[in-house]
């Protein structure tokens, strides 16, 4: 119980906090902690397995980012577009932060 609620309160710490130019370090440490809770779910038995699994995420990666331009009416990658926001003036994309 205790991990959950310390687990919740970065999680609002982070949401009231999104706006700031520090809140990418908490957003960082979340997104690591969903990882590690991810692969701790993930039970590969052998070596093989896992080395297929990451290469198989290696390929998804070059796909989405350097292939889908070259099939897509707007020659946009996918990836790319996700991560600077679209053209969606949204405030929700990725950046370095400014130092205000």
């Amino acid at each position: 119980i205790g991990s959950y609620l310390i687990g919740l309160g970065l999680a609002l710490l982070w949401f009231f906090t999104r706006h700031q130019w520090y809140s990418w370090i908490l957003q960082d440490v979340l997104g690591v902690a969903l990882m590690f809770n991810i692969y701790k779910g993930i039970v590969l038995k052998s070596l093989k397995a896992l080395t297929i699994l990451l290469i198989l995420f290696f390929f998804y990666d070059i796909f989405f980012v350097f292939i889908t331009p070259l099939i897509t009416k707007s020659k946009e990658s996918i990836m790319v577009k996700i991560a600077t926001g679209g053209g969606a003036n949204t405030g929700a994309k990725e950046a370095l932060p400014d130092r205000k």
